[in-house]
């Protein structure tokens, strides 16, 4: 018997060629055997997607150190990982996009009335109001442009925290290493808002929100297990990277001011 790929010679008890590595299929194609192989492709355990989802919530220093150490064809590529949890989330917030904007301006109009709270007490009710309305078409259509654009968007972000990953952490990876680490992160942090958001809209819109604590659990614990770093210092490395990530939030604030006066300026 040959291989129907190389045309090698092969053994009868073998199930894939020593010369190509192709299955050897002796069967012929039947319901049930397209069935069984679309399910042990996509939904079996031995499957490279699952097997990395599993890695990433189980030992996710093992999956990072592995893929650095040079281990490939055990896991999806994190950038194809990544690839695959942003075009899900993509498909279903737009699917559902006026359900996505209603949960975003939810917690701005939180934050609003907190604000309120504080500075708006002798204002009028109807200034208020406006104030309010405002704010919240405002970041409607912010949140539409992020919907438009979230694959752009998203692989504009996944540099930016890797750059604030390597400034905190630094050594012993480099900064394209700490992009493949954050890659892997953001794409498990994608899929698992896909199952927040829809435990919103079945439940309360506010569990969409928990993916926020899920994602700062999913950094901490990975690169507390990569660095084997205690609780303490841990929370030391948080406290640097908020104070990194509002760092940068600052310099884009001003330097948005700056070019908002110069295009006044250049206007007269």
């Amino acid at each position: 018997m040959n291989c129907k790929n190389c045309h090698d010679p092969l053994q009868e008890e073998y199930k894939y060629c020593s010369s190509c590595g192709a299955q050897v299929v002796s069967e012929r194609i039947s319901i049930k055997r397209l069935t069984n192989n679309f399910l042990s492709e996509y939904f079996g355990w031995d499957n490279r997607f699952l097997i990395t989802i599993k890695a990433l919530l189980i030992k996710p220093e093992v999956i990072c150190k592995e893929y650095l150490d040079g281990v490939r064809r055990k896991y999806v590529a994190p950038f194809a990982f990544l690839a695959i949890g942003t075009a899900l989330a993509m498909l279903l917030f737009n699917e559902y996009s006026d359900k996505y904007l209603e949960l975003a301006n939810m917690v701005n109009n939180k934050q609003y009335e907190l604000i309120e709270e504080q500075f708006n007490h002798d204002e009028s009710e109807e200034v208020i109001k406006n104030h309010r309305l405002e704010s919240i078409e405002l970041n409607t259509k912010i949140q539409s442009t992020i919907l438009k654009y979230f694959n752009i968007f998203t692989f504009l972000m996944v540099p930016f925290y890797a750059l604030v990953t390597f400034l905190v952490y630094r050594k012993p990876y480099n900064y394209g290493e700490h992009l493949v680490i954050v890659s892997y992160l953001q794409g498990l942090i994608f899929l698992s808002s896909l199952l927040f958001f829809v435990l919103a809209l079945k439940f309360h819109p506010a569990l969409y929100y928990c993916n926020l604590l899920v994602a700062v659990f999913l950094y901490l614990n990975t690169y507390r297990r990569l660095y084997k770093e205690s609780f303490a210092r841990t929370i030391l490395r948080l406290l640097k990277f908020i104070a990194i990530v509002l760092g940068f939030l600052i310099v884009f604030m001003l330097i948005g001011f700056l070019v908002g006066l110069l295009s006044r300026f250049l206007s007269f």
